[in-house]
């Protein structure tokens, strides 16, 4: 969320399944990867991000620099990777 607007949502993807994001951690911001490397399976949070560890001084696309982020995340799964019982 960015300027209490949704600027991207998986809840509007319908492919390859409803809701799923798929992304490599090399790719993402780094408020992404701190958020996303603390979280288990079946974790859902709200990760504030401040603009130094989203899109800095550059902004990207409609997000202006310095901009803070706010997202809902629910981590579903990890592919390739298999809860041990």
């Amino acid at each position: 969320m960015y300027n209490k607007v949704a600027f991207d949502s998986s809840f509007l993807r319908t492919a390859p399944a409803d809701s799923v994001y798929r992304a490599y951690l090399p790719d993402m911001i780094k408020g992404w990867k701190i958020a996303l490397q603390n979280m288990h399976i079946g974790d859902t949070c709200e990760v504030v991000i401040p603009y130094d560890y989203g899109y800095g001084s550059a902004g990207s696309g409609s997000i202006l620099p310095y901009s803070h982020l706010v997202f809902g995340i629910k981590l579903v799964g990890i592919p390739g990777y298999e809860i041990k019982k």
